[in-house]
């Protein structure tokens, strides 16, 4: 049962972050960690935790699945960064990872180079026609009264080959 599977997921991240450390599902299988640690060891040593305490559900190996968990992981400079290019920044590394890598942290060297932008501009001129784009919305929440006061719509493309792509990976 999925949702089951989520909950788990949700109750194991809740063990190792901190109370003031927010944690959000913001896709279909993609989730968001704020961690107040700013030092790589820390953070990637905090993560592997909850990669080994999902899977402790299988432990007698009665689920036929593995949840295997991989990380793009971005440190801002200033606490005044918005949100959104935080996100973007993270998710641009998460996209680099090679096939065996859990995690990558980025760096400002990390830019995709022009002939592999070209190559997505070609592939979203198909995707286009092949509706392999979808609107999320993400609510705004006030921090004073936890309210909702308004959501933010982003599109994300469903790429046939990479998976799912964040605006910041082709816009």
């Amino acid at each position: 049962d999925s949702k089951k599977v989520l909950r788990h997921i949700e109750k194991c991240m809740r063990c190792v972050l901190g109370k003031s450390e927010p944690s959000a599902r913001i896709g279909s299988n993609t989730f968001c960690l704020v961690m107040k640690n700013r030092f790589e060891n820390d953070i990637q040593a905090r993560l592997e935790r909850i990669s080994e305490t999902a899977n402790l559900f299988n432990k007698n190996g009665v689920n036929t699945f593995i949840l295997e968990f991989r990380f793009g992981i971005y440190i801002p400079e200033n606490k005044e960064e918005p949100f959104s290019s935080m996100m973007e920044k993270s998710s641009a590394v998460l996209n680099d990872l090679e096939n065996n890598d859990v995690f990558k942290f980025f760096e400002n060297s990390v830019k995709v180079s022009s002939e592999k932008k070209w190559e997505l501009v070609r592939q979203a001129e198909i995707s286009l026609s092949g509706c392999d784009f979808s609107v999320s919305y993400q609510p705004k929440v006030s921090l004073n009264d936890k309210r909702i006061i308004g959501a933010e719509a982003f599109i994300n493309w469903h790429h046939p080959k990479l998976g799912l792509l964040y605006p910041s990976m082709f816009l």
